[in-house]
């Protein structure tokens, strides 16, 4: 189990949580198994000779990477994707290493040997998200909280050190550079001796920071075997009628059209066909792809999502060669709500769109005459740009992930200072990973993630399922989930890659509705339908759970403008109604309103116990166990009838309250 080490400063409300797996002392312990390739940060210098004495240095420690650059692309666009900006120095470089370049421009498709390259940015505007402090936007995107780091960005912002810490969430700061983990081959001689390395890359000027380059697990589905699967059930893996309903209700109450909300899908990449999804389309490129990087961030023709590979240009297309190359599209399709209703995707069009982000690395090896080799891998450090690339302005709200490792591998520190929330595939190891931790789902900084297992059609977690009470935020369904394949199929998979886009859904139609991210989070946690028997029992050979016991239920969640109640009818069976709850809740000897203090209200009538969620004064939400007042009534008046009537609380189940009225 990972342990970290915090450190207080008091000036910008800064906490320094160093997870060993990120700082030199582990990169040391770790490198020789890392195959020779680590991921190094470097900040600019204030001198030209500096600069150059750093692209020096990296050439003499690192490796030359072979790239297939195709015919068109200029040497400054090649420069930004492998340097962050226009460095002249290594474009002199590349010319020196590449005999066969002349001019500015590639003019056929060749294999280049670029040279390393320190990499960093031009600055750009951050917001500090709510929740957030200054602090975690300078370590993601700078890496460094130091003197000399706090004084460039008080004179970007033409004020004093002093009044950073007055700068709050909310607020845009301007950076005055952008820097992030690159990865760079060693060469053989510095291989064997982790020590040596990093003597040497403390003499690169602008040094930061240095960690292993690791392999991600793509969070793959499983059998069928694995899965009880759904039978006779209709409204799986949710209510489509019923969500159509809410949503068309929505459009009534609410005085605006619906926001649009992106969700980054950083997997494995696209039929370059695809043409079902509703992709983001970055308007500051040129429409037709031209080689040319024409909003400068590094990525060339990123018109319609990225490769994290900088090396590859164009549309995050999938690789044929890749085996799980349906993963991406599977994905896709569920966060847009499976795409397999007509009348649903209407009202999803003018709600959510996705940021295609392709993680995948493919490598070609050939060891003298014999036959290359191709594999594949997901680095920590693509993942890492993803976070990066998911932040540029304009920020996406959520970012859906199905990846996972032993290590936090930098993760933390993205965490910390992302602006969207971040769904995560809780992982099909069949673990507890509260003790066997899985990053990014154990991740600490919890306050812009939710970590997702897969429940079957039984109600219960999967068989393959990872499940903790606290690492693990809720269930949602993930057997036999229906969504699009590439070459325009469909298909039905199974794993917690399956049920974290539903939750990463749910999330952005609520962001259409007007929440924050920090309202979205509250909002799907206290919307579950909580089942203890099943996903509350943590303990024995059966034992597994999760933090809310509950499973999603994207309706309950979605009637953001109506209180729902659940009730227990006469014949014992439970009815689901929505409308207006008229008077306060007595819990406990106090009446809470359901306007402004009550957020749930649970009850379970054979056991007679109930559980109260309530706004503190500092808005936060607290849940605790209450005593329910039976004689109690709750006036209600259930949509399209006339009249309030009353329902006593003994047959009350439960109490979810609007979020708008």
């Amino acid at each position: 189990m990972s342990r970290r080490r915090c450190v207080y400063r008091a000036m910008f409300n800064i906490a320094l949580c160093f997870v060993p797996v990120t700082v030199a002392s582990q990169a040391k312990r770790e490198m020789p198994n890392a195959i020779g390739r680590i991921l190094v940060r470097v900040h600019p210098v204030n001198s030209a000779e500096g600069n150059k004495k750093a692209l020096m240095l990296l050439m003499r420690f690192f490796e030359p990477e072979s790239v297939l650059v195709e015919a068109g692309t200029s040497l400054t666009d090649l420069s930004r994707s492998h340097c962050g900006r226009v460095d002249e120095n290594w474009i002199e470089a590349v010319l020196r290493s590449n005999r066969t370049v002349t001019g500015q421009n590639i003019r056929e498709t060749m294999t280049l040997n670029l040279p390393p390259c320190p990499f960093w940015g031009r600055g750009e505007r951050v917001e500090v998200p709510k929740g957030g402090v200054l602090g975690h936007q300078l370590l993601l995107h700078m890496g460094s909280l130091g003197r000399k780091t706090l004084a460039k960005v008080a004179t970007a912002n033409g004020r004093s050190v002093a009044s950073l810490n007055d700068v709050k969430p909310g607020d845009v700061v301007k950076l005055p550079y952008i820097t992030a983990f690159n990865a760079y081959t060693l060469k053989p001689e510095y291989r064997g001796d982790p020590n040596r390395v990093t003597a040497a890359l403390k003499q690169v000027p602008g040094y930061t920071a240095e960690m292993p380059q690791r392999g991600l697990t793509l969070i793959v589905a499983t059998s069928d075997s694995d899965c009880v699967a759904p039978t006779g059930v209709s409204e799986w893996p949710f209510a489509t009628d019923k969500l159509v309903k809410v949503l068309e209700y929505n459009n009534t109450k609410r005085s605006r059209s619906p926001r649009m909300a992106v969700i980054a899908v950083a997997d494995t990449g696209l039929d370059i066909n695809e043409d079902r999804l509703f992709l983001r389309i970055n308007d500051r490129e040129n429409p037709v792809p031209n080689n040319i990087d024409d909003d400068e961030n590094g990525y060339i023709d990123d018109i319609k999502g990225a490769n994290m590979d900088r090396s590859v240009t164009g549309f995050p297309a999938l690789n044929d060669g890749y085996l799980n190359k349906e993963h991406g599209s599977h994905v896709s399709g569920i966060a847009l709500g499976g795409l397999s209703s007509d009348e649903l995707n209407k009202l999803v069009k003018e709600r959510i769109q996705l940021l295609e982000l392709n993680l995948v690395r493919k490598d070609v090896h050939q060891i003298g005459l014999s036959e290359p080799s191709t594999t594949f891998s997901i680095p920590n450090n693509y993942l890492l740009d993803a976070f990066r690339y998911a932040s540029q302005d304009p920020p996406v709200q959520i970012i859906n992930l199905s990846v996972e490792d032993e290590e936090s591998s930098g993760l933390e520190e993205a965490l910390a200072g992302t602006s969207s929330l971040v769904v995560a595939a809780a992982g099909n190891d069949g673990l507890n990973v509260d003790e066997d931790e899985r990053y990014p789902a154990a991740a600490k900084k919890r306050d812009r993630l939710i970590t997702v297992a897969a429940y079957d059609g039984s109600g219960s977690l999967a068989e393959f399922s990872n499940w903790g009470i606290i690492n693990v935020d809720l269930a949602a369904p993930g057997c036999q989930i229906d969504s699009i394949l590439p070459g325009g199929r469909r298909g039905r998979l199974n794993g917690t890659s399956q049920a974290a886009p539903l939750v990463a859904f749910t999330a952005a139609l609520l962001y259409s509705e007007g929440l924050t991210i920090p309202q979205i989070k509250n909002r799907i946690l206290l919307t579950t339908e909580i089942d203890h028997p099943k996903l509350g029992t943590c303990s024995g050979a059966a034992g597994h759970c999760v933090a809310t016991e509950g499973r999603l239920d994207i309706v309950k969640a979605l009637s953001v403008y109506q209180d729902v109640i659940v009730i227990r009818k006469p014949d014992g069976t439970q009815a689901v109604l929505s409308g207006r709850v008229r008077n306060c809740i007595q819990v406990d000897g106090h009446c809470y309103d359901v306007r402004t203090e009550l957020k749930r209200l649970v009850h379970d009538l054979d056991t007679e116990e109930g559980r109260v969620w309530v706004k503190s004064r500092a808005n936060e939400t607290h849940g605790r166990p209450c005593k329910i007042d039976a004689t109690a009534l709750v006036e209600f008046q259930e949509a399209g009838s006339p009249q309030f009537q009353p329902i006593p609380m003994a047959d009350v189940v439960d109490v979810v309250p609007a979020v708008f009225r």
